[in-house]
């Protein structure tokens, strides 16, 4: 609960601090006045009162016999004419009542003949108020009204003069204000507070009052009165003109900009409504650069192929980066799997050692057989090879 009083007083403090920087003609409120500057349109207030405490046990004691003289000072700011902040200090004399003869704030052990006894002790109570003009809030704002109501809530503290005793305190009041001159008010003041249950040290669970009925006197510092907001307008056609110009010229380029925004729209939403047909593209099989055909069963390289060889050689041994697949076949229709698997590989390695002995580095040669038809004529005969091929 302190750090929600400190809150509050900090809030207030900032908020009539932050009055100071608003610029004259930038600041309107609701009726279209100028929030106030820092140090105008502040106010002193002092007065006395009679006040009473309302605890667990105050209604042992005659409600007469508890009423107690205090005092009150504030100084307050006006930031509209209905709205405005103040820092209060009240002082009073508080009594009650006990059953414990030496409980705190026990004057004497003069027991009543209801068997309590008789409470007594002052108390400062500082609080940060929120100030609203009731006459000014709801009817046209008057410098020179005669009679105000005004309404004050708040949150404080309060402590016994020892400072040995504290609380949270929540403090309103009804203000009744008259006008006796440009610079000074009377006023009716009707206040009451919440406090703690146990400041009066007598516990209990539903919180203690204060009720106190007072007069006080305001002194209003100048500036006493509130600007009415007056907007400006320019006078100057010449730079009024100028001001629509570019106005009307930025308007123009923000609207042709969204028609092509809008144009691009659609084009991209045509664009993505129409296919576009896709041309297979068609990857011609790499030809052999040379096929050694063989007769059936045979795997010996004959004379005729030797000559093709050699000249095959002798292109491999010049381009010695390249490498050179050699792959065996054979036919399927004479013979049985396992026969035609051991002909294809031993009609490749026939090749690839024709190919050694003329001088080309075997690395250049990767060798691979097929099961495949070699042919496109559906002529079997044509599958009894093999073929190199550069890759």
């Amino acid at each position: 609960m302190k750090k929600i009083v400190l809150l509050s007083l900090l809030a207030l403090f900032s908020f009539s601090i932050n009055a100071q920087d608003t610029p004259k003609d930038s600041a309107m409120t609701n009726n279209s006045f100028v929030v106030t500057k820092f140090h105008d349109n502040w106010s002193l207030k002092f007065g006395v009162n009679a006040s009473s405490y309302f605890g667990q046990n105050d209604n042992k004691l005659d409600f007469g016999k508890r009423i107690a003289p205090g005092f009150t000072v504030a100084a307050g700011k006006w930031i509209t004419p209905w709205i405005g902040v103040q820092l209060g200090l009240d002082g009073m004399q508080l009594k009650g009542a006990t059953p414990r003869a030496n409980g705190p704030y026990v004057q004497n052990a003069d027991m009543l003949a209801n068997g309590f006894y008789k409470q007594k002790w002052f108390s400062f109570m500082p609080h940060a108020d929120l100030m609203v003009n009731i006459a000014n809030l709801f009817f046209k704002y008057k410098e020179n009204r005669i009679y105000s109501p005004i309404i004050t809530g708040g949150a404080g503290f309060i402590a016994d003069s020892k400072g040995s005793n504290y609380s949270q305190a929540v403090q309103f009041a009804f203000v009744n204000k008259f006008r006796v001159s440009e610079a000074w008010d009377i006023n009716l003041d009707l206040k009451g507070a919440w406090v703690g249950n146990d400041f009066d040290s007598e516990g209990g669970t539903r919180g203690d009052g204060l009720f106190s009925i007072g007069v006080s006197a305001t002194y209003r510092f100048k500036t006493r009165k509130f600007t009415p907001y007056q907007p400006k307008y320019i006078k100057d056609t010449k730079a009024a003109d100028e001001w629509k110009a570019r106005y009307d010229a930025a308007n123009n380029k923000a609207n042709r900009l969204q028609s092509e925004n809008t144009d691009l729209k659609e084009a991209l939403k045509n664009a993505k409504s129409q296919t576009t047909p896709v041309k297979e593209i068609v990857k011609e099989p790499v030809k052999p650069q040379l096929i050694i055909y063989y007769t059936a069963d045979s795997y010996s390289i004959k004379g005729k192929d030797m000559i093709l060889l050699r000249a095959l050689a002798k292109e491999m041994k010049k381009n010695t980066d390249s490498k050179y697949e050699v792959c065996g076949y054979a036919d399927n229709k004479t013979g049985t799997p396992e026969y035609n698997s051991a002909l294809r590989e031993k009609r490749a390695d026939a090749v690839i050692n024709t190919l050694i002995s003329l001088g080309v580095d075997k690395d250049q040669l990767i060798k691979k057989t097929s099961d495949q038809p070699l042919n496109q004529f559906d002529a079997y005969a044509l599958d009894r090879a093999v073929t190199i091929t550069k890759i």
